[in-house]
């Protein structure tokens, strides 16, 4: 009973391509695994924002060792302060997100690519 609902969603045949399945499932909340003091949303924020660019940075450079061409999304959502980094390879014909960084409207983000022809 319990494995069908650890289970729900997460089926790659779920989503409509790998694409939407590894944004999905490469999405990292930084303050799951980052402290601070809440009492102190400024400070943690500035933390939290570091240390997903610290992230981002590291991911970056392990996939850049790889051919294929790759996407990272830092982001700050700004009512909740909440910071996460996702990544997932491009592919041609499937297409997750905008190309056009002002087309995301309800976060704040930094879009770094790496791979193949790509400037890193």
């Amino acid at each position: 009973m319990f494995r069908r609902l650890a289970n729900a969603g997460i089926d790659p045949k779920s989503f409509p391509d790998k694409t939407g399945y590894e944004a999905f499932t490469n999405k990292i909340h930084i303050a799951d695994y980052v402290g601070g003091d809440k009492e102190r949303k400024e400070e943690q924020l500035f933390n939290l924002l570091g240390q997903g660019m610290l992230y981002a940075g590291k991911i970056r450079e392990r996939l850049s060792e790889r051919p294929e061409k790759f996407r990272i999304l830092l982001s700050l959502d700004p009512d909740s302060g909440e910071i996460t980094v996702r990544f997932f390879m491009l592919r041609p014909n499937e297409q997750w997100g905008t190309d056009n960084i002002d087309e995301y409207t309800s976060e704040e983000i930094i879009i770094i690519e790496t791979g193949a022809n790509t400037e890193n």
